[in-house]
This record gives C-alpha cells, structure tokens and sequence, in this order.
C-alpha cells in the first residue's frame, strides 16, 4: 500500500508542477501581452499628447492672428467711417454752396430781365419807328406814283427781304434823319417836323 501511496503522490507531484509551470508560461504570456499593451498605450498617448500641444499652439496662433486682423478691421472700420463723415460733411457743404449759387443766377436773371425790359422801354419810347404802312407813297399823284412805280417796288423787295424784328423794332434817334430808301422829294428835312415834298412837277 505504501508503494501505491507513492506512486500515486509521485504522480501527483507531477501533475502539480506540470500545471504550475502551464500556469507559470500563462501568466508570463499575458504579462508579456501587457506590457507590450501599456508600452503602445503610452506611445499613443505620448503621441496625443503632442498633437494636443500643437494643436493648441495652431489655435493660440490662431486666435492670435484673428486678433490682429479684427484690430486692423476695426481700426480701418473707423477710417471708413471717419471719411464718410468727411465726405458727408462736404457734400453738405457743395450742397449748400450749389444751392447759393442757384439762388444768386436766380436773382441775376431776374435782375438782367428787368433791365432789359426798361431798356426795351427806353429804346421804344423816345424813338420813331420805321413803318412800311406809313410810306408817303400812297399820297403821291398817279403821275409821280408812274415814274417812280418802278423804284417802289424794288425798295418794297428790300425792305420786306429784311428780318422781322428790325422792321418792327430797329429804331433810330429823335431827330436823325430816317435812313429809308425813298425818293429825294419824300425825305423827312432835319429842322422840321413834317415831311417835305419836293415835287418838280
């Protein structure tokens, strides 16, 4: 029984180490896993870690950058705003003058107007004008009218070849002699005032 007993806790013993030693590889597998587990987390967190930093430094020089470039739009904002101010204040300004100006062409033309037409009464009234209708003609005997029938009719032509307005307006001094091409026996004389006709007759 004894030799039995022995054999069988020899047996035992074995089997005992035989599992320690599978146990033993195991746990040296897993650590072995592990720690090759831990070294790449701590590589990759390492790695994270220094994307984080430069990522923070990107947006510090980010913010930065967007820092500077609001100041310049704001202090060219304020530009802007103080030359539209400027520009507002002149076209103002250009407004007003324009406005002076218009007032004062107003007050000209009107002025202007009203000295032309004084001038306009003054030339018309202390002056004669000249008349076709008042020709001496139509008194004239039908003998006269024969012989000078000819020299009428070309001194009417010239007369009405004339513009309007100097038919109707052109005048000359009170006094002067009327400067009509008529014959020498209708003209007005310079001491009279009448008309003298001259007919040798």
């Amino acid at each position: 029984m004894e030799a039995l007993y022995s054999k069988l806790y020899d047996k035992y013993t074995k089997l005992k180490k035989r599992k320690w030693s599978e146990l033993d590889k195991l746990n040296k597998d897993q650590e072995v896993k592990f720690v090759t587990y831990v070294n790449a987390a701590e590589e990759l967190i390492q790695h994270l870690k220094n994307e984080n930093d430069q990522l923070r430094s990107q947006v510090d020089d980010l913010r930065s950058e967007v820092s500077s470039i609001r100041s310049a739009k704001d202090d060219q904002f304020t530009e802007f705003q103080n030359r539209l101010m400027e520009e507002s204040q002149k076209n103002k300004a250009l407004s007003e003058e324009v406005e002076k100006l218009s007032v004062l062409q107003l007050e000209g033309n009107f002025g202007s107007s009203r000295v032309g037409r004084n001038d306009n009464r003054r030339l018309n009234t202390p002056r004669v004008t000249r008349s076709v209708s008042n020709s001496p003609y139509r008194v004239m005997t039908r003998k006269r009218s024969r012989l000078f029938s000819s020299e009428s009719q070309d001194d009417a032509m010239q007369v009405q070849q004339e513009p309007e307005k100097n038919l109707l307006t052109e005048t000359v001094p009170s006094g002067a002699l009327l400067n009509v091409q008529q014959p020498e026996c209708c003209r007005r004389t310079a001491n009279t005032s009448g008309w003298c006709w001259k007919l040798n007759i």
